[in-house]
């Protein structure tokens, strides 16, 4: 598999223009990635390369950098394949007659922060709490229904706003 076929799943999936989208919706989950198609290309180059020169030698930086990418990358792909997913099994009829239906623009997040002593819920585009809480577990289930039927994913992330999951409420 290479990157270009990546792109063309993703286009069976009706996501428009699959590289732009997935810079797009990543960078607004806070975990941008520039060009993820050169990036992949530059990751697969180089697994084959060590696959089939024993010689090779690898770095410690490109080692280190790999699954941040893979991450960022992947959870691109997710969310426009889920998104699309489920709009194929409603059977929504904009959607099949529409091969550029999933776009960014389609889709908002709500985010589940990390503070000191807290769990915070924030809608995108804001800087303020939505919801506060001290049970995390709580936070995310309300958060979750919160989203569902409108096209938002959920993204949880640490202290840091570092992503450490992100759901589709969508799917079951």
């Amino acid at each position: 598999m290479n990157a270009e076929d990546v792109r063309k799943c993703l286009r069976l999936f009706h996501v428009q223009s699959p590289w732009v989208t997935i810079e797009k919706l990543t960078q607004r989950a806070g975990v941008a990635i520039s060009d993820p198609n050169t990036v992949l290309v530059g990751l697969l180059r180089e697994r084959n390369i060590c696959a089939h020169e024993s010689t090779y030698q690898v770095s410690n930086l490109w080692i280190r950098a790999v699954p941040h990418q893979l991450q960022v990358i992947g959870m691109g792909i997710d969310i426009a394949i889920s998104v699309a997913a489920h709009e194929m099994y409603i059977g929504r009829r904009e959607f099949f007659n529409d091969n550029n239906w999933m776009s960014p623009e389609r889709i908002k997040f709500r985010f589940v922060d990390q503070r000191a002593s807290k769990w915070a819920e924030i809608l995108e585009g804001r800087s303020r709490a939505f919801h506060v809480s001290t049970d995390k577990e709580l936070l995310l289930r309300d958060t979750i229904q919160s989203a569902r039927g409108k096209h938002q994913v959920v993204v949880v992330r640490d202290g840091n706003r570092q992503v450490m999951n992100w759901i589709y409420p969508e799917l079951p």
